[in-house]
């Protein structure tokens, strides 16, 4: 039930399920990082599964927080917390 009032929120959780954005998961010295790509023409709205660092504005985001990726948008997110 969770899943079909996010979907109907407009918010998707597993980011490995929006269709036209590419995840990839990283990992260097102790660190965790999160690339979100939208291929889509449409933004699309995201929940971070962790808190961490987002690298191109240096904004904090809280897990759990909503977030939105534009169109062709671009997100790099470092996890605050180690491995």
């Amino acid at each position: 039930m969770l899943g079909a009032v996010v979907e109907e929120a407009g918010l998707t959780g597993s980011y490995a399920r929006i269709d036209g954005v590419e995840a990839t998961r990283r990992y260097k010295d102790g660190q965790r990082y999160l690339f979100l790509l939208n291929h889509g023409d449409r933004e699309v709205r995201v929940v971070a599964d962790r808190a961490g660092t987002e690298l191109l504005t240096g904004e904090q985001v809280e897990a759990g927080a909503k977030l939105v990726l534009p169109a062709t948008g671009v997100l790099v997110m470092r996890s605050d917390d180690d491995l």
